[in-house]
């Protein structure tokens, strides 16, 4: 009885806590996230990561309204493991980073669309090019920490390449369709 009566209290103190720890702002911890992408190089996906970034999220979800997300990648900072690659990438065949090193996604709405799963409209901007895409996302929680508030957030969608003149036509050698995978813990502000 004892242990049920501290499950019971416990169960209590989770839902009284989260929804505050949820209502607020968050900004990305870069050690514990990961911005990556993946995109076919003639038969073989081929796999990627970006080493600077910041996403900085508004947490309201019993009032979407009032939430939003700010995100912004280095372009410069593209690491696939091979520095020639990574150079390639950023010039001006592909990212042309020294022209355009910031890329970003802004929302403009925030909808529910099931049981922790998102959609953020938003404008993504790459390598100058702005365009208006829908995001989905996965809120994975919020945790008090003795160190402060921690959530996470999740997605993984699919750019046309082509359609941010991302490498131009590559002959089929690079596939078109680029996956981006974003995993975030995020530090309460």
């Amino acid at each position: 009885m004892k242990k049920l009566i501290q499950l019971t209290i416990a169960l209590l103190l989770l839902a009284v806590v989260a929804p505050s720890l949820q209502a607020q702002g968050w900004t990305s911890d870069p050690v514990h996230s990961t911005v990556a992408f993946k995109v076919r190089h003639i038969v073989t996906p081929m796999i990627g990561k970006f080493d600077k970034f910041d996403v900085a999220i508004k947490w309201t979800p019993d009032n979407l309204g009032q939430s939003s997300i700010n995100a912004t990648v280095d372009a410069t900072s593209v690491n696939t493991g091979n520095k020639g690659r990574d150079g390639h990438l950023q010039g001006p065949d592909f990212f042309d980073a020294k022209t355009h090193p910031e890329w970003s996604f802004t929302s403009k709405s925030i909808e529910k669309k099931g049981e922790n799963e998102f959609v953020a409209t938003g404008d993504m901007t790459m390598r100058g090019k702005t365009m208006s895409m829908e995001v989905p996302f996965t809120f994975l929680g919020a945790m008090e920490m003795d160190k402060g508030n921690k959530a996470g957030f999740e997605t993984e969608f699919v750019i046309k390449r082509s359609e941010f003149g991302l490498g131009g036509d590559m002959g089929g050698g690079i596939g078109d369709d680029v996956t981006i995978m974003v995993l975030l813990e995020m530090n309460g502000k």
